[in-house]
């Protein structure tokens, strides 16, 4: 007599159904992998992993392709985290992308092209890349600013820069031994005039938040919808 519970029935007929559901699911599951390492090889690109490997495990046997990574850039390879590997036996390539965009990039070299992908840690990536061309990385950070925008040039001509400064002292020293009455003269007006032009322009933000019109307000119906 097969039992009952709460009205449903778990006796063999319920029992060999749930096994065929199962074993159907299975099945499906099998063709739907098959169907993507088909269309993974039909397109030419190495089906990634979507499991996050550690990247010290990646890295024991191989070690970094510097010559590709220095022909893309290191900037490039640092922004998208990818981190071409070369087997150090057999010269087997693999390449190591970060989990948070693990889509292998287009500007892979053609022999980098459809190699196996596997993913790891973004900031782990990321520091090896960093840790590899920290040097080219730092240089570069150092000149991003334009030569003239940036103070890395001071410390060239130091001589020429305090015999500068020196002349500029004792110019002013001579002008105002030389013509006291009218260094004080054009000081003071140069004072008067900067607090004019600070005045004016408080007095123009003050009129401009006092004439300015307010907001049109809401219909009570949109209100009330908002609410």
């Amino acid at each position: 007599m097969p039992l009952r519970n709460g009205g449903h029935d778990t006796g063999p007929e319920a029992t060999a159904l749930a096994r065929r559901l199962a074993r159907g699911a299975a099945e499906g599951a099998a063709r739907a992998q098959g169907a993507g390492q088909t269309y993974s090889q039909a397109s030419g690109q190495a089906p990634a992993t979507a499991t996050s490997h550690s990247l010290q495990a990646l890295l024991h046997g191989h070690q970094p392709a510097l010559a590709v990574m220095a022909s893309l850039g290191p900037q490039t390879c640092l922004k998208r985290a990818f981190l071409p590997l070369v087997h150090r036996q057999t010269g087997a390539k693999l390449l190591v992308m970060g989990d948070r965009s693990p889509t292998p990039p287009t500007e892979l070299p053609p022999p980098w092209q459809g190699v196996p992908v596997r993913v790891a840690p973004q900031a782990d990536v990321q520091n090896q890349i960093a840790a590899a061309f920290r040097t080219t990385l730092a240089q570069a950070a150092l000149m991003r600013v334009p030569s003239l925008e940036s103070c890395r040039n001071w410390g060239q001509r130091p001589r020429q820069r305090l015999a500068a400064i020196v002349l500029a002292l004792v110019a002013s020293v001579g002008l105002i031994w030389a013509f006291p009455m009218g260094v004080l003269v054009g000081l003071t007006f140069w004072a008067v005039f900067t607090l004019i032009v600070a005045a004016l322009l408080k007095t123009a933000a003050t009129l401009a938040h006092l004439l300015a019109r307010s907001p049109p307000k809401s219909p009570a119906w949109r209100r009330r919808s908002c609410q």
